[in-house]
């Protein structure tokens, strides 16, 4: 993941994978603990979506072909935080 921008209610993630990104989802509430869900759509180099009215805070997940996690969190209003990448454990 790149750069996730949150403009109104639009909210826009730019990511890439070597093995390609699967899915982008943004989880949500609205201050009150209970999260949504909704998937960002593909367009050339951008996922894009929008956030409903009143939401206050936002988890970006950015999924790739072989199931490494990028996430990253902010609150409405804000705009671009730094990612985490999460790897899947192998046990043998």
């Amino acid at each position: 993941m790149q750069s996730v921008a949150l403009v109104g209610q639009r909210i826009e993630v730019i990511a890439s994978a070597p093995a390609g990104v699967y899915t982008v989802l943004v989880a949500y509430d609205f201050g009150n603990g209970v999260w949504n869900q909704v998937e960002l759509m593909p367009t050339d180099d951008k996922w894009i979506g929008n956030l409903p009215v009143g939401a206050a805070s936002f988890l970006v997940q950015v999924v790739d072909m072989v199931g490494n996690v990028a996430v990253v969190s902010g609150e409405a209003g804000s705009s671009v935080i730094s990612p985490s990448v999460f790897l899947p454990t192998i046990m043998r």
